[in-house]
């Protein structure tokens, strides 16, 4: 028929909706599936209880067949026994009380105006108190309250109408609720004398005050019907317009207050008044004989609440806590049993399981723990039927995806769509098209069963491709979140007459996933190739293509675009199709295979694609990365942690290769490898250790820029004993290899300044006329207002040389030109390389020695510039820079 039920549906207890999608098992319907409580179940039913005082409300029972069962309240019970045997699990079993009890309660009203009308006509001429306890109007609206404090609630009338503050209030406990209520009954014998309706008791009282008779026992009236009603039988007299007791007479709000129900039921008697009868757009009102006359009944309460010594027949079943028809085992879905249930059901039988005596308050987690800990999931009884699902009747050997499109299916769908192709050449799932030659001859490829298309799963995906139309099936991907994506290039002379193409996640880890690898493939992948590969990058790509005859093509290239995103360097590993089970070996790089079957993979690109060109197919292709260990660590514990000890150079696939910075001043530690664990290494005197730098830079402001003419060093304090500055004296470390910009040959020397003045080349402003002899030369700085503040520019114009380890230098002699000289000037000198540091570094070594001058007491002396016709002539400030250190005659061994 045309009823479709759901089985083994997952919902919370009672869910006031839940939309769910679910695919047919039939082939060709989609249900959307609406969870809606049943009418007859309570939407009260909360089986998540919290625990605490709300344990008290947990009661155990007893059922009328003599099974063990625990209240969660009156309209909720659970059974944790087995009452049906072998035709469902050991579990909570809910019922819901389906018989609702209700009760009513009162609260008595004061009629203060009726009151205030007592106490001030009627009571006010009998009254027999003092003056000072009489009654005054001023208290009109506290009429009742006061005659409560002055005794006046023995008056029956008084009591009638000023029952809620003359009636006791007291309480009572309904379901567990405590409620506050009056009793309503104020009468003392057998006439009905009730505060809600008629109080005839204290109406006949009152009537018999004012002299007026009811008739005798024989009337079927009741005395406040008779009142209502003004049947006196003194008089005689009827209800009339102008003397009607309820209405229009000078005491009737006290025959309201008396005769509630009565004068509700009795309307005035009405004539229609002379002339137009006004209503409710008038400005004095409607007309009296239109107006609602009945009385509003007094404040009440109903409570409904679920008893549960309620008949056994009351209650319905209508959760448990495990899926419906879970005793039929895996076939639908995984169980989701009670923890201490068997793990299937097939021979479960009527007993009860071992937690039953765990289900009272206090009880361990495994029974009524779990009733109030919400960790279970609760399962509709009985299996719904959702009246929103309609099943249509289709063709089964109709396609579910038609020729040159992209379907997304379910994986029985999908599992059906390519079984229809296979089937035909006896395959598989995993079997390779290209290893079985009774497929072809079945018509596995044949034109009218390989449809060109593309078949998307969770699990897999499976193109199909004819070269005629390869454009429209060149997109291949499973459909999980960040699965591979293939891109076929433009080349269809490459595609052969059939291609196949298969995506399969070689993790599975789809949600959605029922599989295995092994089952869709054929072998096992695993979740990487080895402990220096990172997991898998892309799907396993089964690609296999075939000519005319349907004999596998493999000569020709074979370039298609792989989508991996985050991948810095893929590689592509090839494994053959008679390769199972599979061994490192098993995988071969295609970059790397020999002769003519080597391959290539370039990117990424911006977009994350790779470009992968494949000398052969026909086989099964995986995409993994390197596990950069240099990056983490710097490759610990293959090699030294601290990459300034170590060199840590990464390799394909394998552990990284680790060196100690012999340069830096790092060897292995004897009795371990090269790398591993790395140590300064024993220092031993070598002259070029001391090799140093001598930087001379001004500390005053110079607003014509700086000119030196001469340096000259000497190796003692006063200046006598001159050092030349060549081979023999200066350092031969530095810029072995060519002079960076500033730097410049002086000789087989070195000098570094920062920048020179740009001239003509009919005069020389280099540095090393700084250490020609000449005396008639000189270098300009580049700078014209040099500042010694590096704020200001690059900091002050300075002039560094290098000098070896074996010479000394105790004084330098600097000549600069008059107008252009430094009148303050600093010395330093520091090594020129350390670890961290050095002349070739972006950091200089920081000096270990530094003196300050001021130009004092300097001789000048003349010297002439040939300038072509004509000299120019300019004076010289001579300063010498003693660069001694120590004191001396002292030698120090230490300091504290």
């Amino acid at each position: 028929d045309d009823t479709v039920y759901m089985q083994g549906v997952t919902v919370p207890c009672f869910a006031a909706r839940r939309e769910v999608t679910f695919i047919s098992p039939t082939r060709r319907t989609r249900l959307q599936w609406y969870s809606v409580p049943d009418a007859t179940q309570n939407a009260a039913c909360d089986i998540n209880l919290p625990g605490g005082t709300e344990a008290d409300r947990i009661l155990e029972c007893n059922t009328n067949n003599g099974e063990a069962c625990t209240y969660i309240d009156g309209q909720c019970r659970g059974h944790v026994n087995n009452p049906f045997g072998a035709i469902t699990c050991n579990g909570w079993h809910i019922q819901a009380n389906q018989q609702q009890t209700s009760t009513t309660i009162f609260n008595c009203t004061d009629d203060n105006a009726a009151a205030h009308l007592y106490l001030t006509t009627w009571q006010a001429r009998n009254t027999v108190e003092s003056d000072s306890e009489a009654y005054t109007e001023g208290t009109h609206d506290f009429a009742c309250r006061w005659g409560r404090m002055n005794a006046q609630c023995s008056d029956i009338v008084f009591r009638a109408m000023c029952a809620f503050s003359c009636v006791d209030i007291t309480t009572v406990t309904i379901d567990g609720t405590e409620y506050y209520q009056q009793d309503t009954d104020l009468g003392t014998g057998a006439s009905p004398s009730d505060c809600t309706g008629d109080n005839n008791e204290a109406a006949t009282e009152w009537m018999g005050n004012l002299a007026m008779t009811f008739f005798d026992g024989a009337t079927l009236l009741s005395p406040c019907e008779q009142l209502a009603s003004f049947q006196d039988q003194a008089t005689g007299t009827w209800l009339t317009l102008e003397r009607s007791p309820c209405h229009a007479w000078e005491y009737a709000a006290i025959a309201n207050a008396l005769c509630k129900s009565s004068c509700a039921a009795v309307d005035r008697p009405t004539a229609a008044p002379p002339g137009a009868v006004p209503d409710e757009a008038d400005a004095e009102g409607a007309y009296t004989g239109r107006r609602l006359q009945r009385i509003q009944p007094p404040p009440s309460i109903t409570v409904t609440y679920y008893r549960v010594d309620e008949l056994e027949a009351n209650w319905k079943f209508v959760a448990r806590s495990f899926p419906n028809q879970a005793h039929l085992g895996d076939s639908y879905g995984r169980l989701q049993m009670f923890p201490n249930s068997p793990a299937t059901c097939a021979d479960v039988s009527g007993g009860a399981p071992a937690f039953v005596t765990d289900i009272l308050p206090g009880g361990t987690a495994s029974g009524y723990g779990l009733l109030l800990s919400g960790a279970s999931q609760w399962f509709p009884w009985e299996v719904r039927q959702d009246p929103l699902v309609s099943l249509d009747r289709v063709c089964r050997d109709a396609s579910s995806c038609p020729e040159l499109t992209t379907c997304v299916l379910t994986p029985k769908l999908f599992q059906e769509e390519v079984m229809s192709w296979r089937s035909t050449g006896a395959l598989g799932l995993g079997d390779f098209v290209s290893s079985s030659t009774a497929a072809c001859a079945a018509g596995a490829l044949a034109e009218d069963n390989f449809v060109a298309k593309v078949l998307v799963s969770a699990d897999r995906a499976e193109a199909l491709i004819k070269p005629e139309k390869w454009e429209y099936t060149s997109q291949i991907y499973r459909s999980s979140p960040a699965a591979t994506r293939v891109e076929l290039v433009a080349d269809p002379a490459a595609h052969g007459e059939r291609v196949v193409v298969s995506l399969v996640d070689p993790l599975m880890m789809s949600s959605q996933s029922r599989t295995t690898v092994a089952a869709q493939l054929g072998k096992s992948f695993g979740d990487r190739l080895s402990a220096f590969w990172q997991p898998w990058a892309t799907d396993v790509m089964r690609i296999e293509r075939f000519g005319e005859d349907c004999a596998p093509v493999d000569e020709t290239d074979f370039v298609l675009r792989v989508y991996a995103p985050g991948v810095r360097r893929l590689t592509i590993f090839r494994v053959e199709p008679t390769d199972n089970p599979l061994t490192p070996a098993s995988f071969q790089n295609i970059e790397t295979i020999p002769g003519n079957g080597r391959g290539s993979v370039t990117g990424p690109d911006a977009n994350g694609w790779f470009t992968v060109t494949l000398k052969h197919v026909n086989a099964d292709f995986v995409g993994a990365e390197d596990v950069y260990e240099c990056e983490m660590e710097n490759g610990a514990p293959a090699c030294d942690s601290d990459a300034t000890r170590a060199q840590c150079t990464e390799v394909l696939g394998g552990p990284p290769e680790c060196a100690c910075r012999d340069s830096a001043g790092y060897v292995a530690v004897p009795g371990t490898p090269d790398g591993t664990n790395c140590a300064v290494k024993s220092q031993e005197f070598q002259q070029h250790s001391l090799d140093s730098y001598f930087r001379i830079y001004h500390s005053d402001r110079l607003d014509f820029g700086w000119r030196v003419a001469e340096i000259g060093l000497f190796s003692d304090a006063a200046c006598s004993v001159a050092v030349p500055y060549d081979a023999t004296s200066c350092s031969s470390e530095v810029y072995t290899t060519g002079n960076p910009a500033g730097v410049y040959d002086v000789g087989a020397c070195k000098v570094k300044v920062r920048g020179t003045y740009p001239v003509d080349g009919t005069r020389s402003v280099t540095p090393p006329n700084m250490f020609d002899g000449a005396g008639t030369t000189s270098w300009w700085s580049e700078c014209l207002n040099c500042s010694p503040e590096p704020l200001a520019g690059d900091g002050p114009a300075y002039v560094e040389f290098y000098i070896n380890g074996a010479t000394r230098v105790d004084c330098i002699k600097l000549s600069q030109q008059e107008r252009h000289s430094a009148g303050d000037l600093v010395v330093e000198m520091g090594p020129i390389q350390e670890v961290g540091c050095g002349y070739d570094q972006e950091t200089t070594c920081q000096p270990t020695q530094s003196w300050e001058y001021k130009a004092v007491g300097s001789a000048e002396t003349t010297a002439v510039v040939e300038t072509g016709t004509a000299p120019d002539v300019w004076n010289v400030m001579e300063v010498q820079l003693v660069t001694t250190c120590g004191f001396e005659n002292t030698q120090i061994f230490g300091e504290l």
